[in-house]
């Protein structure tokens, strides 16, 4: 594993890089103690479960879809519907006019 400060980081992103395709991990830290771990996204590391958590914070931060993010966890929508509920993670997040429209909408029907 290669130990990278931030000040470094900056100035050499390619050595970062080609130490990640090389498959190795580099601790990349600021003031000398840890502040994250770069590791070599492969088969290996999705089969340890990541890309489910992986799945669950894009779709949290609203950069995946639930579709997208359930394609991500390698899982029906349904079933990571389960894991977001378990996690309180609201799958639905209307503001309070949206809300009203959608009740509107349903006491129409």
């Amino acid at each position: 594993m290669h130990v990278m400060g931030v000040r470094a980081l900056r100035e050499k992103t390619g050595e970062l890089t080609k130490n990640i395709e090389a498959g190795q991990s580099v601790l990349i830290t600021k003031s000398g103690k840890p502040l994250s771990w770069s590791i070599p996204f492969d088969d290996e590391l999705l089969k340890s479960g990541l890309h489910i958590k992986m799945a669950v914070q894009l779709f949290e931060e609203e950069i995946l879809t639930l579709t997208s993010a359930a394609h991500l966890a390698k899982m029906p929508v349904e079933s990571f519907i389960k894991i977001l509920g378990s996690l309180r993670i609201p799958v639905v997040d209307y503001d309070e006019d949206e809300l009203e429209l959608e009740l509107n909408l349903l006491n129409e029907a």
